[in-house]
């Protein structure tokens, strides 16, 4: 009975640790699409950003009603933005993320300037989570408030 025992706090420890190896390699791979989301945006770099994006995925931002997915339109007129001067400067600070199987929920200040075409650059002091999921091809955002 106490070989038994001991063979199954041996096979459990065994799967915690692997499981907690798995959450953390899991952790480092939505840090690492968060900071380059965040890249691809400061860059103007629309083919980069939407790359990140699932299909449907939602977003709330200040003040605004809830925005359901990306046309090709949204992500030309985003990209002719950035071509005739607008600027975003933004960096991560404190990012966490907690897993929870397939999905993970971010949570961050993005701080910085936003100058938009023919404008000063303004101060920017938000307040982000986003909501990720597992997929084939990585982990893609599916929402952003």
């Amino acid at each position: 009975m106490k070989v038994a025992f001991g063979i199954i706090t041996v096979v459990v420890a065994i799967c915690s640790a692997t499981s907690l190896a798995a959450q953390s390699d899991d952790v480092a791979q939505v840090k690492a699409a968060e900071i380059a989301f965040n890249a691809a945006q400061n860059a103007g770099n629309m083919d980069a950003l939407f790359g990140f994006l699932a299909p449907g995925r939602t977003n709330f931002a200040a003040g605004r009603r809830l925005v359901v997915g990306w046309t090709e339109q949204d992500k030309k007129r985003r990209q002719a933005e950035f071509d005739a001067g607008r600027k975003i400067d933004l960096k991560i600070e404190d990012l966490q993320v907690r897993i929870f199987g397939d999905t993970a929920v971010t949570t961050f200040y993005r701080i910085g300037t936003d100058k938009g075409v023919n404008e000063t650059a303004k101060p920017v002091h938000l307040q982000i989570s986003g909501v990720w999921v597992r997929t084939p091809g990585g982990w893609k955002l599916v929402h952003r408030h």
